[in-house]
């Protein structure tokens, strides 16, 4: 409309500026009557311009006919493509109401693979049942099926496939999908001790909490790396992918800046440039190592559809284009080598919600719908089939890796995953157990308290939990991805802080760094680890195989708890004590990790630590410094109602401890300082319950 009325006032202006001119011409000629020649001069002169006028107002009618015509056009477009869209949620709809797998794009449509051993591995990967198993993620027809067939024998090996090196390609682009969902209804029975998919019976694996080698481990690293790196540009360089279609953002503008249109240049053609020809599995892996970390996780595949491993089940991964190489299964085996658990995370079931569509952008288009996810409404919820698809694909991050550790992002939250939450956990636990691996899933809501390992994202705990938790943040304060212009990174201090703080309340921390683009380790990253690895080389046996006192520590700081809450914590520092228990020595040594060095009452005085939060029935027989290789002068301060006791002598309340001069040159550059208490008997653990002491959560002063 605006083309239209534009046009129309350049035509209006054209005809009055024409018969102004006109006018004014003949009022002229007739003004000077007949002046002879040049009259005539005039008169031809006024029709020249009057020829002019009439085609520029020809032009400007044809100007006018084309706007109308190509506003009409769009108008076309746009209802059309409407239409499609509003069929596409009228058949999701449709499918997620009759509980049937609606059509699958053709980029995905499904084939049955033919012959007894193809078919029981079409039954394993797509409903994901294993040898033994007829519980309910398979439907009544599957598992008679199964039987029938007798697929417990005859699952081909490896599942019929070579281990794939890293220059090949994968097996297949495109894995088939199960013709119908797996709905649940029929569970069968399961040999004794192994899950079913259902929440009463994963609770079992709180009875024992996860495995000893993840309680004892404390430090993992995670590497947020992908085609994401390549642009290195934004708020947080792993959502470059969604944010560069978001119009009003200032990535959106930077890509049109930067690459061009979105139409011709978009988030797919940065993987011919993702070649990564400086990524170094076993420098990756030594850096972790050297870190104090005993375990490590890569993405596998984050909110941007891209897998980093020979994916049999989509095209787009890194063995098959960019970098052609098998990133994950090249760490998996640096990590085997160096005796590290080796994990990795699947952030896939935010992708149908991650992009944006518009007939502008070039995920509007069918030819990259396996990457973007077909086109759809913003708020509509995924379809079966990709529901399927998303399960099938997490079911073959299973089988390929059988990690130590398999870690979920947000995404499968939403409520129509709620019937796969438990079946994932389910086929993982029972898969590993099958393999002998021990598992940890981390999950971040929607799981019942003790099925798994809960994850809090940028946040703590406040206290002490009763089962085992994990936080994972990053050694930048805003992005998990490489961003090229960011300096945000951490400090030494504030991320052995807290680790400690992490640790003394029961949990584990997993460290996220960002790698280039071109796969090699920013300085500053490497630095930061290197920092954290030194100070745990000299105190690591005051975070390793440790568990938390009865109490976590004592100081004025306290820690906001749950998910995104970092940025509001104050750093802990001086009075800040957190504690821990040894296991290797039946419980019997308490530490007390110094979150800063204690300052001197004046110039001339020696520091002191004061340990207040000691009873008088916990007896101390010895205290000494880690790093500093002189005895120490210790007392017990005067008990309540008791006397005061002498210099070495372990009655009384508060341990107060007279301190060297200067700190130990290991514990500086963290600023982390830990005394070892030798205790007369086994330290107190904490209690949970409605009836537990206050006490066992916080003893802060």
């Amino acid at each position: 409309m605006f083309i239209r009325i534009a046009t129309l006032l350049v035509f209006i202006a054209s005809a009055f500026a024409s018969g102004m001119v006109l006018g004014l011409g003949y009022s002229f000629i007739s003004h000077i009557g007949g002046a002879g020649d040049t009259v005539q001069s005039l008169r031809g002169e006024l029709g020249r311009m009057t020829r002019i006028l009439r085609l520029s107002q020809v032009e400007a009618e044809q100007d006018v006919m084309k706007a109308n015509e190509a506003e009409d056009a769009a108008k076309a477009r746009a209802a059309e493509a409407k239409a499609e869209l509003a069929d596409a949620i009228a058949k999701a709809a449709a499918a997620s109401s009759s509980g049937s797998a609606a059509a699958a794009p053709a980029s995905v449509a499904a084939t049955t693979p033919s012959g007894p051993a193809a078919r029981c591995l079409h039954l394993k990967r797509s409903y994901g049942v294993q040898p033994g198993m007829t519980w309910g993620s398979l439907t009544a027809d599957g598992q008679a099926e199964w039987k029938r067939i007798g697929c417990d024998e005859k699952l081909p090996k490896n599942d019929g496939e070579p281990t794939p090196l890293r220059s090949e390609a994968p097996a297949r682009w495109w894995a088939t999908l199960p013709a119908h969902a797996p709905d649940g209804s029929a569970n069968g029975s399961s040999t004794d001790g192994v899950y079913e998919p259902t929440w009463e019976s994963l609770l079992r694996y709180g009875d024992s909490g996860p495995p000893q080698w993840f309680r004892d481990a404390k430090l993992g690293i995670f590497f947020h790396w992908g085609v994401y790196s390549v642009p290195a540009y934004g708020e947080s360089g792993e959502w470059y992918p969604k944010f560069m279609y978001m119009d009003g953002r200032d990535e959106f503008r930077h890509h049109a800046r930067t690459y061009g249109a979105h139409k011709t240049f978009g988030y797919k053609d940065f993987v011919p440039q993702f070649t990564a020809p400086k990524f170094d599995a076993e420098a990756w892996v030594r850096t972790a190592a050297a870190a104090g970390a005993k375990y490590v996780v890569p993405v596998a595949e984050h909110h941007d559809g891209f897998s980093m491993f020979n994916s049999s089940r989509n095209r787009w991964n890194a063995a098959a284009m960019g970098p052609r190489r098998d990133v994950c299964r090249e760490l998996q085996d640096a990590c085997r080598r160096r005796g590290l658990k080796f994990g990795v995370s699947s952030h896939r079931a935010y992708n149908w919600r991650f992009y944006s569509y518009r007939a502008d952008f070039d995920t509007w288009a069918d030819d990259a719908a396996d990457l973007y996810s077909p086109r759809h409404a913003p708020d509509a919820p995924a379809p079966q089939w990709w529901l399927e698809s998303w399960f099938a694909r997490t079911v073959e991050l299973i089988d390929y890796f059988k990690p130590d550790l398999l870690w979920f992002d947000w995404g499968w939250h939403w409520d129509e995953f709620a019937p796969w939450r438990p079946r994932v956990a389910a086929y993982y636990y029972n898969a590993m157990r099958r393999a002998g691996v021990e598992p940890v899933l981390n999950y971040k809501d929607k799981f019942p308290d003790g099925v798994a390992v809960w994850d809090i994202e940028r946040g703590k705990a406040s206290g002490i939990r009763q089962h085992h938790w994990q936080t994972d943040t990053s050694v930048s304060v805003s992005s998990w991805g490489y961003v090229e212009a960011k300096r945000d990174y951490k400090t030494v201090p504030s991320l052995t802080h807290d680790l400690i703080d992490i640790v003394s309340k029961n949990g584990n921390l997993l460290l996220n760094v960002g790698p280039r683009g071109d796969g090699s380790l920013p300085p500053e990253a490497a630095a930061l680890l290197d920092g954290i690895g030194a100070w745990l080389a000299a105190h690591g046996e005051a975070i390793y195989a440790t568990r938390p006192w009865r109490c976590y520590g004592e100081g004025a700081q306290t820690v906001v708890d749950g998910q995104m809450t970092e940025r509001r914590n104050g750093g802990l520092g001086a009075g800040d004590v957190r504690y821990t228990v040894s296991t290797h020595d039946g419980g019997y040594t308490l530490y007390a990790l110094l979150l800063a060095w204690p300052t001197a009452a004046t110039a001339t005085a020696t520091a002191t630590a004061l340990l207040a939060a000691l009873r008088g029935d916990e007896k101390v027989k010895g205290v000494t410094l880690l790093g500093h290789d002189a005895p120490l002068r210790w007392e017990r301060a005067r008990a309540p109602g008791g006397p005061r006791t002498g210099a070495g002598h372990s009655g009384g309340g508060a341990l107060r401890v007279t301190l060297p001069s200067t700190p130990p040159a290991a514990a500086v550059p963290a600023a982390a300082f830990v005394l070892k208490l030798a205790l007369e008997d086994e330290a107190a653990r904490p209690t949970f319950g409605a009836g537990a002491p206050a006490s066992t959560r916080t003893c802060l002063r």
